[in-house]
């Protein structure tokens, strides 16, 4: 499975019943998500951590928009090949 994938799909775990309204993309972007607040934020977060097995930096955090970019992050820290 890609890193996409994966990411997608800890999104779509955290979202449940409300994901069906959005469509879950690198374009996606963070504000947008229904349930995005600072507490769904640290979350999702966490979860990529766990999914990973990485730990991101306070500096990899600001800034982010889109789902893409930790898409980025991730394939930083993990590399593209998983």
């Amino acid at each position: 499975m890609s890193v996409e994938e994966r990411v997608y799909r800890v999104l779509i775990n955290l979202l449940g019943d409300t994901n069906l309204s959005i469509n879950i993309d690198s374009n996606l972007e963070l504000d947008t998500i229904p349930k995005m607040d600072s507490l769904f934020f640290l979350e999702m977060v966490s979860d990529f951590e766990k999914e990973f097995k990485v730990k991101f930096n306070l500096e990899d955090l600001i800034g982010q928009k889109k789902v893409g970019d930790f898409i980025g992050i991730i394939k930083t820290l993990v590399g593209d090949g998983l």
